[in-house]
């Protein structure tokens, strides 16, 4: 290990590890979301009859980022179609339940989840695109999103934040921008945090550790000024959103009882349910 690897491998683990620490980012995230749905335009009534494409990069992205917003439409009648364009497959890492059973578990997973939201069957498509290597995929994954704007041409697309931590994420965000540039149709844009609350989504990954304190505190506070924020009432439909996300049951409980199935923790999780769900415009998006 260099020098610079001890030093991000302490950083992380103070991140990651340390309460103290790990209390002190969940806060300045929660602040963070505050101040930014506090800035934001309310776009509840325009969204609504807007027919919309959500593109997921994993099973349960579309219920986390937009769940109460799709059940909004659903409940007025509004088309949605979710695409799921990655399988999930890697998430859990198990001696018990391989990778093409976990990828089955989640695929129903999903189905359960988009029924609960309102999302007619015919209405959701997997990709099945291996995830973690969508970053080596984007213009096979352009070709996707291309002939599903040419096909359905929606009013309205959500995708994930650039800013969001994870590679598939920031992947399927660069697909679908290529995308829509060259599809000849021309939607509304939203992008919905997920792995945006999460502090390794500010830092780069190979910055020594001095650097990557610096960017922790700095790239945020940016981000909150820059962002425009713009946001979906989901107080009416948050009980339906919490029920949708309940099916998630493989990244809430720890399937196999296994050290190497971890689940997500649950005050990153009540982020996502709060009274207004929270988007963003693509052209004051980056860090």
């Amino acid at each position: 290990m260099t020098p610079q690897g001890a030093r991000t491998s302490t950083l992380d683990k103070l991140l990651y590890r340390n309460r103290l620490c790990q209390r002190a980012t969940r806060t300045a995230a929660r602040g963070q979301q505050a101040v930014l749905e506090a800035l934001a335009l309310d776009i509840t009534a325009a969204t609504t009859t807007r027919s919309c494409l959500v593109l997921a990069p994993h099973p349960d992205d579309e219920t986390l980022g937009a769940g109460a917003t799709i059940a909004r439409k659903r409940a007025a009648g509004t088309p949605v179609r979710v695409v799921v364009v990655a399988d999930g497959r890697h998430a859990n890492p198990s001696a018990v339940i391989d990778e093409a059973e976990l990828a089955h578990i989640r695929r129903n997973e999903a189905i359960a989840a988009c029924t609960a939201l309102g999302v007619e069957a015919d209405q959701l498509r997997f990709a099945g695109f291996e995830d973690g290597v969508l970053e080596g995929q984007i213009e096979a994954v352009a070709r996707l999103v291309r002939d599903e704007l040419a096909e359905h041409r929606p009013a309205e697309v959500l995708i994930p934040s650039p800013i969001d931590g994870h590679p598939d994420h920031r992947a399927l965000h660069a697909a679908a921008q290529r995308a829509l540039a060259t599809s000849g149709v021309e939607p509304v844009v939203l992008e919905y945090p997920v792995w945006f609350w999460d502090a390794k989504a500010w830092l780069d990954r190979d910055a020594a550790a001095a650097r990557k304190a610096a960017q922790l505190l700095w790239r945020p506070l940016m981000a909150t000024v820059r962002l425009h924020a713009c946001t979906v009432r989901s107080s009416d439909h948050l009980e339906t959103k919490r029920a949708a996300f309940g099916a998630y049951r493989s990244q809430l409980t720890n399937l196999t009882g296994e050290a190497s199935w971890p689940v997500l923790d649950p005050a990153f999780v009540e982020q996502f349910f709060r009274p207004n769900e929270l988007f963003f415009s693509p052209s004051a998006s980056g860090r």
